[in-house]
This record gives structure tokens, sequence and C-alpha cells, in this order.
């Protein structure tokens, strides 16, 4: 993903966002998401946020976590990248938020089984009134 982002002094800045969708926590993720940056660093020259997104509980919010190579017992180099799992998250409170993918995602995470309809229609209906091209829509409501 490209995104053309501000920096906290206001400059416009093109990013790379290299997003990594994990079904479960796996031992070789921090070696995968270190060699992920680096090939996409060398090959763009661009800077990149990378971001694991985890779909199993166990990751509350997003937090840092690290890839550390070491040698000789010796630390070489140190990565790190965010981290986030959708399962722990609340949907009821991603729902009032005001990014367009907040009803998307919200399925994916925690919510009262009680208003499960009802959190699906408000999601349809922010989705019907978004600002999103016709195709946008049909994709996240599929």
């Amino acid at each position: 993903m490209v995104a053309e982002v501000h920096t906290l002094d206001g400059v416009v800045e093109i990013i790379l966002v290299h997003i990594e969708v994990q079904t479960r926590r796996e031992s070789d993720v921090p070696y995968r998401m270190w060699e992920y940056y680096s090939l996409l660093r060398l090959r763009t020259i661009r800077r990149i946020f990378p971001l694991v997104v985890y779909m199993e509980p166990g990751v509350v919010g997003l937090v840092q976590e690290s890839y550390v190579d070491t040698l000789f017992g010796r630390e070489i180099q140190s990565f790190s990248y965010a981290a986030g799992g959708l399962r722990d998250m609340s949907a009821e409170e991603f729902l009032e938020k005001e990014n367009v993918l907040a009803p998307a995602l919200s399925a994916l995470m925690r919510g009262d089984e009680g208003t499960r309809v009802l959190r699906k229609l408000r999601a349809y209906g922010r989705m019907y009134r978004s600002h999103l091209d016709e195709a946008r829509k049909s994709q996240l409501l599929t």
C-alpha cells in the first residue's frame, strides 16, 4: 500500500505501508518482518511503515514488536515494527471511528453477540453513506 501522509512537522511525504496479516502468532514473524522491510527498502528507497495484524486474540491495541539479530552473543541489529490484534478490539468502539474501513474491520473484532445484527446494520449504513465509489463500497460489503 502506498500512502501520502503529513509528517508531524507538516511535510507531505509518500511512504509505503507494509501490512502483514497473520491468523496466529508464529515464531518466524519477527524475522520475516525484518526481511520484507529490508527487501522493500532496498528496492524502493522509500520509507516504510511495517505493521502486523493478528487475527487471533492476544494483542491488545497497537504495540511494538522487534527482531534482534545477534552474533557471538552480541546484538548486531535491532528492527522494530507495529503490531495489533483485531480480535481483542471492541467492535462497538471501532464503529464510532470516522475511518471508512471501520465497519468492515469491526466484523473481525470482539463484540456482544446480542448486538451483532445491529452492528451489521450500522456498518452497512455507514458504508452506504460514505464518500466511496460504488465499486469500493461493493468490495467492503462482501
